[in-house]
């Protein structure tokens, strides 16, 4: 039996959520904000992965190569993206009425909309990442 050891840091970003942690597609534990857990792995071939909601981090391949992990929120899609996108939004709406066309003020708009609507779908399993300390990252 192996031992996996799971950091969570404290962070600002998803802080009121627990993550759930999957092994090979089964909820077996899940991490709130600046918790370390301990995962009991019999066996080599499984697959690891986070979830929160709809969203959650790639699938990674437990090898034993890979020594603890890190798993914290991807800040760019949870903080910066939905900022930027009503911030747009609200910005070319504000514009569009001073001086700004019509189509281009709906070409941005729709392309800020498209941005937030690829994050939340097709980017789905970027919003939390697993970084992996390594016997040789652990200095």
């Amino acid at each position: 039996m192996r031992t996996l050891i799971l950091q969570r840091y404290k962070e600002s970003v998803n802080q009121n959520f627990k993550y759930d942690i999957l092994l090979d597609g089964r909820k077996v534990d899940r991490l709130a904000n600046g918790e370390m857990k301990e995962l009991h792995i019999e066996g080599e071939n499984h697959e690891l992965e986070v979830k929160m909601m709809w969203c959650g981090s790639k699938k990674i391949k437990l090898t034993s190569e890979i020594g603890d992990l890190n798993i914290k929120g991807n800040v760019f899609l949870n903080r910066v993206m939905p900022f930027l996108t009503v911030s747009i939004i609200i910005f070319m709406t504000s514009l569009h009425q001073l001086f700004l066309s019509k189509v281009f003020s709906i070409v941005v708009i729709s392309c800020a909309m498209m941005g937030l609507i690829h994050s939340l779908t097709y980017w789905r399993n970027n919003w939390i990442s697993i970084n992996s300390k390594t016997p040789e990252t652990l200095d």
